[in-house]
C-alpha cells in the first residue's frame, strides 16, 4: 500500500489537500482499505477477489475552530 498526497494552508486555520492511494495485491493476496469493498451497484461486499488492486483519488479540506 502507498499513498502520495499534498496539503497546503489556505489560511491560518484552513488546509486543503489531495492525494492518490493504491493497494497492489499479489496473485494470492486480497487486502482492502476497510475489510469491505463496494460493488458497482453500491452494495458492500465482505471480500475482494485475490489479485484485485484498489486505488483511491481523494480531496480533503480541514478547518480548525
Amino acid at each position: 500500500m502507498w499513498n502520495l498526497g499534498y496539503e497546503w494552508a489556505l489560511s491560518k486555520r484552513t488546509q486543503l489537500g489531495f492525494g492518490y492511494a493504491k493497494i497492489d495485491n499479489g496473485a494470492n493476496v486480497a487486502f482492502t482499505w476497510s475489510g469491505h469493498t463496494v460493488n458497482p451497484n453500491g452494495a458492500t461486499n465482505s471480500s475482494v477477489n485475490a489479485g484485485t488492486d484498489q486505488s483511491h483519488l481523494f480531496v480533503s479540506m480541514r478547518h480548525s475552530f
